[in-house]
């Protein structure tokens, strides 16, 4: 009878021992890692979310810029797929413009929305709703914080996190390859994470003629991609348009007046446009082994495909199965 009760005992210890402080732990807040971390709160489970800057989104947040708020990083494409656009619109209430006809709703005609839908607020609303949607779920944790380093203990079926002089335990981690962190287990071979920098210039312009065009490739030398974020923000003037481009290299970013030129002479604004402000702004991310990390933890480790915004309509089905749409949650 002891011995059965010593047994029992034990038994309760090493159960005690694998319980976790988190069921899930998302690092990052870009959409996709938002989203997950959304389906696993759905779920009845206790999310904890990690995000090193001072708000959300990664490549995807807002910024303060040229004296405008809420101002996109970077030039963003989300593609036409209408099953994400109907995703978007029923679990979190966003709407949709027309890259190629801003002024009319991308659902009017698919065949006039040649660079696909985008939010009508920009990444902005995108973010910002999503976080809204998380923090209304009780077992949500986000907290501004760097995951500095990580344990992964297979035979407790934990990972410990280790971030802002704090220490806790997940069942699951959850990375994408921009994710950065130290791993504690001596038989993982840490290497420095490959950056990457994207500069960006903004250019607040004057013209009397509306913005004629929201998406275009690179026109001239030195500019990879540019948006007319016009559509997706509020002006104190009527006749002010913000133009962001993506420039190959920082060098690049001094080239205002020569990207302008090129805007003008191509038609894309007219002949009496004038730069107001211009300034820049570069994001610098940065690539880690998630792989190596992955293949160490195990069904312990899930690694979220980044590549792309469009790609995320592989999960669709699965964020679908637990999620609510938010005509019915209301």
């Amino acid at each position: 009878m002891r011995c059965t009760l010593i047994f029992f005992l034990f038994l309760q210890g090493w159960v005690f021992s694998v319980q976790t402080d988190y069921d899930a732990a998302v690092v990052g807040t870009s959409p996709i890692s938002m989203l997950e971390a959304f389906y696993h709160l759905s779920k009845g489970e206790k999310v904890l979310i990690l995000e090193s800057d001072e708000v959300c989104g990664g490549a995807w947040k807002s910024i303060d810029i040229c004296g405008i708020e809420h101002v996109d990083l970077g030039c963003h494409l989300i593609g036409s797929d209408s099953r994400l656009k109907e995703f978007f619109e029923s679990y979190f209430g966003c709407k949709f413009l027309c890259l190629q006809h801003p002024q009319q709703l991308a659902n009017e005609v698919h065949e006039r929305c040649a660079n696909g839908y985008y939010f009508s607020q920009g990444c902005f609303e995108l973010i910002s709703h999503l976080e809204a949607a998380i923090k209304a779920l009780p077992n949500a944790v986000l907290l501004h914080k760097k995951l500095e380093s990580i344990f992964i203990d297979p035979e407790r079926e934990s990972i410990e996190l280790s971030f802002g002089g704090s220490r806790c335990s997940t069942a699951k981690l959850i990375v994408t390859p921009s994710s950065q962190f130290r791993v504690e287990n001596p038989s993982f071979s840490n290497q420095e994470p490959r950056a990457h920098l994207y500069p960006h210039l903004y250019l607040l312009i004057e013209d009397d003629v509306p913005a004629s065009f929201t998406y275009l490739n690179g026109i001239t030398k030195g500019m990879s991609r540019a948006m007319n974020l016009t559509s997706f923000l509020k002006f104190p003037k009527h006749n002010l348009q913000l133009i962001v481009i993506q420039t190959h290299s920082k060098n690049e970013l001094e080239d205002g007046e020569r990207f302008f030129k090129a805007f003008v002479d191509q038609s894309y604004l007219s002949s009496n446009a004038r730069i107001i402000i211009s300034d820049h702004y570069s994001y610098n991310q940065s690539y880690m082994n998630v792989s190596g990390v992955s293949q160490l933890g195990g069904k312990l480790v899930e690694v979220l495909d980044t590549s792309s915004f469009y790609g995320m309509v592989r999960y669709l089905e699965k964020w679908k199965s637990a999620m609510i749409p938010l005509q019915l949650a209301n």
